[in-house]
Order: C-alpha cells, then structure tokens, then sequence
C-alpha cells in the first residue's frame, strides 16, 4: 500500500490503464478466437461429418437394391468377380 497520496495516484493509474487494459485485451482476443475455432467447427467439421453421414445413409438405400437373399447369386456375383480379376492378372503379367 501506498504510505502517501502522492505516490498513489500513479500506481492506481497504471493499474487502471496499462495492467486492466493489457488483461481485458487477453479477455477480448480469446473471445474472438474461440469464435473463429466455432465457426470452423460448426462448417467444417460438422459438415465434413453431416456429409460423410449422409452419403453412408444414401449408399446403403442403393445397395439394399442389389440385396436379393438368394445365395446362389450372392456365389454367381462372387466368383464372376474373381474371374474377372483373374483375367485382369494375366493380361497385366503378359505385357
């Protein structure tokens, strides 16, 4: 504490203007950068996310067309597949 007046006043002055300032400026850029950190949060992130959802979603109702429940044509798109790929093989091992 300040023993005079005198000597007071200036302590009271740079706390006021330079130490309060200094502070509320720290309050006020944390503020603004966790806007900006929601902002990224709420287009990016949530849209990267509410995408990759709906894109599962709509891939699932297209493939549920090609769900038949029969095995046998489960095994006739299986093995084509794989004869498919095995001619890819040879043509890739002959050039």
């Amino acid at each position: 504490m300040c023993a005079r007046i005198k000597t007071c006043k200036p302590h009271k002055l740079f706390d006021k203007n330079i130490i309060d300032g200094f502070i509320n400026g720290i309050g006020k850029l944390t503020v603004l950068i966790s806007k900006v950190i929601h902002i990224f949060d709420q287009v990016i992130v949530d849209g990267m996310v509410n995408w990759t959802a709906k894109e599962t979603y709509n891939s699932g109702k297209r493939l549920r067309l090609l769900q038949t429940g029969n095995i046998s044509s489960y095994a006739i798109v299986m093995f084509g597949v794989v004869a498919i790929y095995i001619i890819y093989l040879i043509i890739r091992a002959s050039f």
